[in-house]
């Protein structure tokens, strides 16, 4: 009877619906998108970046290079109107102020004034890198002095030659009134050779500096 009762109830445990396990896969979250957008970001801000400092190092340098060319271009302006300058000045000189010899060096001179009140003018003007240089170290004012100086003692020396008050004498006044003027020329070259210098050297300093 134990065993029969037994069998039955095995019989309604194997009849009995059995439970389902059911195994729910669950989705993982969703990769973010900054996982794979980063990387790109990264790359494109390291790329610009990059660019980005190379453009400034070009424009930079193509700055500085340009600045510099500039600066040697005026120099080397500065120094053709200089050396214009002193040429047209010393050829004036060996021209219409030789050495004094006689009265006919005075009487050439007097003749010339004009000629060199003309090659003063065309020497001093054209200039446009060194013109104000000329003018803070007062170049035209030395050069205007020189032409009084050289109207005053050519009168001397015109009356002299005209009237000759002092036959004795008449030489050796020619030849101070004619060496003065000479002197004072030759004072407004070595004035103007050493601006020159003054100039080229504080800007040959100044580029090097650069």
């Amino acid at each position: 009877m134990i065993l029969h009762a037994a069998s039955i109830a095995a019989f309604f445990v194997q009849q009995a619906p059995q439970p389902q396990c059911i195994v729910k896969c669950v989705q993982g979250a969703p990769d973010s998108w900054l996982k794979w957008l980063l990387p790109t970001i990264v790359q494109t801000v390291v790329s610009l970046a990059s660019i980005t400092a190379g453009v400034v190092i070009a424009v930079w340098s193509l700055h500085a290079t340009s600045h510099r060319d500039h600066k040697r271009w005026v120099l080397d302006q500065k120094r053709a109107e200089w050396r214009e300058l002193l040429v047209g000045l010393s050829e004036t000189f060996r021209e219409y102020m030789p050495p004094y010899m006689s009265d006919e060096t005075a009487q050439k001179f007097i003749q010339d004034v004009g000629n060199i009140q003309r090659r003063t003018d065309r020497v001093t003007m054209p200039f446009i890198f060194i013109a104000q240089y000329l003018e803070d170290q007062k170049f035209h004012s030395r050069i205007e002095e020189f032409r009084a100086l050289m109207v005053e003692q050519g009168e001397i020396m015109q009356d002299i030659l005209v009237y000759n008050h002092f036959p004795g004498q008449a030489n050796s006044v020619l030849q101070d009134a004619y060496d003065l003027i000479v002197e004072n020329y030759d004072e407004i070259i070595k004035f103007t050779r050493g601006v020159a210098e003054k100039d080229m050297v504080l800007n040959l300093k100044n580029d090097n500096k650069q």
